[in-house]
């Protein structure tokens, strides 16, 4: 399904396999691929021209595309034994060709004069995201190893006296609401446990799977994720290094404040003064986001006049209500509204009747008008955010949608989550009073903004180091740099050095603490949020720059911007038809990501914070 889920969302069932927009659900494998794999004509074969070539494979691509949608849409929204296998045969047919049409791609080794054909080979080179060997046994092998990896995690449960915690949103829920300590870390141990079967399969399948993506001309399949970045990977790696240096120093004021704050809440027997901080204490699974600390480390700080959480429970506020704010925010910027069908055909809110895929996410059926988002939306700050990031994804592939086939994507992987993220940097208090949410005296003075500051930061800044680590860690895993005895020591090793948090207590032997986060059963590539990250704060400061905002950055909101809107629906309408740092310097007048954007938002955090700590010891 073509589909974009939110922020630090994958499938519970599938592995993720997309570029992009393009997501691929994959439960049960490659099955549908083994009898003809073995048969794929060799790349030195010869050939069409590579003009015909392309035409071929972008009309065959596409005529899969619709009925895979569809059937990703059914068994999401309606998860059944039955609904699952009809999904997971029709992503193998999806598969099937992807890795048929990349491999046969390796065969145009001639320059080719036409640009546009020359980018469309090269995307079909990259278009499998998570490849299966080539021959039928070992891809097999690899089919069912994915799917009993997806499986064991997503049955595992976290046992309360108040009930069963079921998956990750779950835990995370629990642990944002919870304060004590032993209970956090009770929470997160027990969470932890999810790894303890999978280490042993997981290396077996990073085998495998390195051996489709040398099957489609790659070293592995690090090499063939970074590959999206027209960057060779060694560049790729030094880049994402040169922008941690930049966002480090802000990272590390707030780990040094947030530390000193848990310090005294709990008491250094709990909490040292210096050192890292306990990941349970975060409260968060996994410790990347830490909003749960909010109310502990803003508790001197002035409030902000009004609390969003209640403005829209207040209101009774439905998932569609909360949906259609964010259409007319998209809608002021110049782009069409939702049609009809949207309404009628997308899920706001989690049925009584049924399990459904709760993760907020957009998706795409077909190339016309048949557009969706699937949320399980509650009425809170969050799920508000939320539904302006789906929206946005909506409004980013309906304005690429005339573009050739392999082109309906955005300019590279980030560039989905961070234009999407436009329409949530811009709910600041003047929009919410705008909109009618809160009357204009509600609107905080500027005595306030540390503390909105703050909530953003601990979603923003604090996932930073973990959006690295994640793909750095597994770069070096299918590398085979870091060698399965090693993976979990590896891990913690990286989580010190970048994050500096630590383990409640010792592992125990067998553990495999990274398969914590869904994204690794599920094979789905991460670095695409650390410069999702950075680039939607250049993107914003880029359009506030020249609408001739002068106020604070953090104040300024895109809302009924025109002049905005348009110079950004000229970024969507190109999708992936130029390399991304083209399109980059079109709406930026910079060809690199930066930091800048980022820095220059939370600068007045950033000076409150160098206060707070001007007497402590930062750093780990």
């Amino acid at each position: 399904m073509r589909t974009v889920p939110r922020k630090i969302f994958s499938s519970q069932w599938w592995p993720l396999l997309r570029r992009g927009l393009r997501l691929r659900l994959v439960q049960f494998g490659a099955v549908g691929l083994l009898a003809g794999v073995a048969l794929w004509p060799s790349p030195s074969v010869a050939r069409a021209t590579a003009s015909q070539f392309v035409a071929r494979a972008e009309a065959e691509l596409a005529a899969a595309d619709e009925a895979d949608q569809r059937a990703q849409w059914v068994a999401q929204n309606f998860i059944t034994a039955d609904t699952m296998w009809l999904a997971a045969r029709s992503t193998e047919r999806v598969v099937s060709l992807q890795m048929k049409w990349a491999r046969e791609a390796q065969g145009y080794t001639q320059p080719v004069a036409d640009p546009a054909t020359r980018r469309r080979l090269e995307l079909i080179r990259q278009w499998v995201r998570s490849p299966a060997p080539v021959d039928a046994v070992r891809a097999r092998q690899w089919a069912d190893l994915q799917a009993a990896l997806i499986s064991r995690y997503n049955s595992f449960k976290v046992h309360r006296p108040s009930g069963m915690l079921g998956s990750y949103g779950e835990v995370r829920h629990a642990m944002e609401t919870t304060d004590a300590a032993a209970a956090l870390l009770g929470l997160w141990n027990d969470w932890h446990d999810v790894g303890r079967d999978l280490q042993a399969d997981y290396a077996k399948f990073i085998a495998l799977s390195n051996a489709g993506a040398a099957a489609v001309g790659f070293h592995d399949t690090g090499e063939l994720w970074l590959s999206v970045y027209d960057l060779p990977p060694g560049e790729m790696a030094a880049d994402v290094e040169r922008l941690w240096a930049e966002v480090k120093p802000l990272y590390v004021a707030l780990h040094c404040h947030a530390r000193a704050q848990l310090s005294a809440h709990y008491g250094a027997e709990v909490q040292p003064a210096t050192g890292p901080i306990r990941i349970e204490l975060t409260r968060n699974p996994v410790g990347m986001y830490w909003i749960g600390t909010f109310d502990l480390l803003a508790k001197d700080l002035p409030t902000a006049g009004y609390d969003l959480d209640q403005v829209l429970q207040n209101r009774h506020l439905s998932g569609e209500a909360m949906t259609r704010y964010a259409d007319r925010f998209w809608s002021s910027l110049g782009e069409p509204p939702m049609p009809d069908t949207f309404w009628t055909r997308s899920l706001f809110e989690k049925p009584r009747d049924r399990e459904v895929m709760c993760p907020g996410k957009a998706a795409i059926i077909d190339a016309k008008e048949d557009v969706r988002i699937k949320a399980c939306a509650k009425p809170n700050a969050i799920d508000f955010a939320m539904l302006h990031h789906e929206v946005g994804h909506v409004v980013y592939a309906r304005a690429y949608q005339q573009q050739s086939y392999l082109f309906r994507n955005s300019a590279n992987e980030a560039f989905h989550e961070a234009v999407a993220d436009l329409g949530a940097l811009s709910i600041t208090p003047e929009y919410l009073a705008g909109v009618g949410l809160i009357d204009q005296s509600q609107v905080p003075g500027p005595e306030q903004d540390v503390g909105l500051l703050l909530k953003m930061a601990l979603q923003r800044v604090s996932f930073m180091p973990f959006s690295l680590i994640v793909d750095k860690w597994r770069w070096q895993v299918f590398s085979g740099e870091i060698p399965p005895e090693r993976y979990n020591a590896a891990w913690w090793e990286m989580v010190m050095q970048y994050q500096g948090l630590r383990p409640g207590q010792l592992r125990a032997e067998g553990a495999f603490d990274v398969a914590a986060l869904p994204h690794i059963t599920n094979n789905t590539s991460y670095i695409r949020y650390f410069y999702a990250y950075l680039l939607e704060f250049q993107l914003y400061k880029a359009a506030c720059d020249r609408s001739g905002w002068q106020g604070p950055l953090h104040r300024c909101s895109l809302f009924g911007d025109r002049a905005a809107g348009a110079r950004l629906h000229a970024l969507l309408a190109s999708g992936a038809s130029r390399p991304w740092a083209d399109t980059l310097e079109a709406a930026t007048g910079e060809r690199r990501v930066s930091a800048a954007g980022m820095l220059g938002y939370f600068q007045p955090l950033r000076d409150y914070l160098d206060r707070q700590n001007h007497d402590r010891k930062c750093g780990w």
